[in-house]
């Protein structure tokens, strides 16, 4: 079991540290609108945008990717909406 948690990791972080992968989560952050509120007027609403958001940071979790990696591919994003 343990293997298989290793193995699970490795595999994150090598196939989130491609440069596809990162335009790949950036659009991803845009999606999960990890950079804007969630909140709705309708709680059912705003628990499922929250849920999309806590899949993006379980997979950067997972990558190991760091906080300035995190916010290097969010502002990537957001230069290619404006």
């Amino acid at each position: 079991m343990f293997n298989r948690r290793r193995e699970t990791l490795h595999a994150y972080r090598a196939l989130l540290n491609s440069p596809h992968a990162k335009l790949v989560l950036a659009d991803l952050a845009r999606f999960a609108g990890v950079n804007a509120t969630n909140f709705r007027g309708d709680p059912h609403e705003t628990a499922f945008r929250e849920g999309r958001r806590d899949m993006f940071h379980y997979m950067v979790r997972r990558a190991r990717l760091t906080v300035d990696e995190i916010e290097s591919i969010v502002q990537r994003e957001e230069g290619a909406i404006e």
